[in-house]
């Protein structure tokens, strides 16, 4: 994962796997394949006046800043866009703090939204194509072993009901 921040033309910053896209024969960039960005949001929580600053104000460091994370396409049923190589104005490496924010908050909206299923194997319905590939199939299988008669076989229809020869 390149896990990169990028300063938008819209002014947005955004986290996320980047990777550029190259022209193969001119070796020029086209864009960047952007996944899972996040659009980063710095609040300030602590502003100072200088003019106004005496002993008492608070000048501390701690809690001044946030950072606010928000998906960048909420929208969007996909989660890799590409960009064009002129919608990023600035690329650069997040500091390690960050990083590690990002990925904490990414897995856990991948966890919240990623739906996933499990198939029962037991229970699959498979089809043996159409009624002239059933035939034949089963032509097959009689020509093979000769002791079967055409009582042991399903017919073809979807019902699933085994037909039987009424004597």
């Amino acid at each position: 994962m390149s896990l990169q921040l990028c300063l938008l033309e819209t002014g947005e910053t955004v986290i996320a796997d980047v990777r550029e896209a190259i022209e193969p024969e001119t070796n020029e960039s086209l864009g960047y394949l952007v996944t899972n960005p996040f659009k980063v949001t710095h609040i300030i929580n602590n502003t100072v006046n200088v003019a106004e600053m005496t002993e008492d104000t608070d000048t501390s460091p701690e809690d001044a800043a946030s950072l606010a994370y928000s998906v960048w396409a909420p929208l969007s049923r996909q989660n890799t866009f590409n960009f064009h190589k002129d919608f990023i104005r600035v690329i650069y490496d997040p500091d390690q703090t960050v990083a590690d924010q990002y990925v904490d908050i990414l897995e856990k909206w991948l966890e919240e939204h990623t739906v996933s299923f499990e198939t029962d194997k037991h229970n699959t319905v498979t089809s043996m194509g159409s009624v002239a590939e059933q035939q034949t199939l089963k032509d097959q299988l009689e020509s093979l072993n000769s002791e079967n008669t055409e009582d042991d076989f399903v017919d073809g229809d979807d019902s699933g009901e085994e037909v039987t020869n009424a004597d």
